[in-house]
């Protein structure tokens, strides 16, 4: 593939991961919980866990 203008850039891929932790936690799900048998140590986890937790 050559023509990569339709991929997410990395900015777009960690604000759709700050949403999937800022949406689980006011569903009530712990984040932290979702990644505990697939740890995958990436900073999409970790935008997930960080806009998870209490302001």
């Amino acid at each position: 593939m050559t023509d990569t203008s339709g991929l997410a850039t990395t900015q777009e891929i960690q604000a759709m991961c700050r949403l999937l932790g800022a949406v689980a936690s006011k569903q009530g799900t712990d984040v932290t919980a979702l990644f505990k048998d697939n740890q995958t140590g990436t900073m999409c986890e970790q935008a997930a866990i960080e806009s998870s937790a209490p302001r």
